[in-house]
């Protein structure tokens, strides 16, 4: 009787301590992160949704730097029976924004997608970069960054990140409903994707 009471609570110890550990886990992560590059960028990925906020937001600065990039849009939503890549490049193009290049990865329906299926996209046609620009919402760019930097460390490519506007006051966003709704989400998003990880290493190289 003894060891069955030790052992429920060397359990229920255990369980809180897990709990504990993932409790400070998600409320220290720093889910918003500005990287820059030591040269301009010879690619900028602009992730998918943001409604326009985050094509909005790269446009002119793929227009400042001297030597234009190629442009990479991903997502795989459709809008107004149309994928979402398309009407973000006719966005930005609508914008008069000024790219070596344009790509649409309209198959990505995560941020592990969105890395993944740029990585393999990059190798089925041959372009090599060597420096690479993620651009996304504030709020996006710390988890955008972390899985970027985990499927890209294979390669020799410098990644940055920067946050386009997001409408969230970062330095007071729990004191209005709505946007602590937001960043708690992403908070237990960033946490998951933490988790699954170290459950399936391999869905970086997916």
């Amino acid at each position: 009787m003894l060891k069955t009471i030790q052992g429920s609570i060397q359990r229920i110890l255990l369980l809180f301590g897990l709990f504990l550990v993932l409790l400070i886990l998600f409320l220290s992560q720093d889910i918003t992160k500005e990287i820059g590059l030591s040269t301009p960028p010879d690619a900028v990925v602009i992730l998918g949704g943001g409604h326009g906020l985050r094509v909005k937001g790269a446009v002119p600065l793929i227009n400042y730097f001297p030597v234009k990039p190629m442009v990479f849009f991903t997502g795989g939503d459709l809008m107004f029976g149309k994928k979402t890549t398309s009407l973000m490049t006719d966005y930005a193009l609508s914008l008069n924004m000024k790219a070596m290049a344009t790509h649409a990865i309209d198959s990505s329906m995560s941020t592990f997608d969105d890395a993944t299926h740029l990585k393999r996209y990059l190798a089925d046609h041959t372009i090599q970069i060597k420096r690479l620009l993620v651009v996304t919402s504030k709020y996006r760019t710390g988890r955008s960054y972390w899985v970027f930097q985990h499927v890209f460390s294979d390669q020799d490519i410098e990644i940055g990140i920067i946050g386009t506007n997001d409408y969230i006051d970062h330095e007071r966003w729990w004191f209005d409903y709505h946007m602590s709704e937001i960043i708690l989400i992403e908070k237990a998003r960033f946490l998951f994707y933490r988790l699954v990880s170290i459950i399936n290493p391999s869905i970086m190289n997916t």
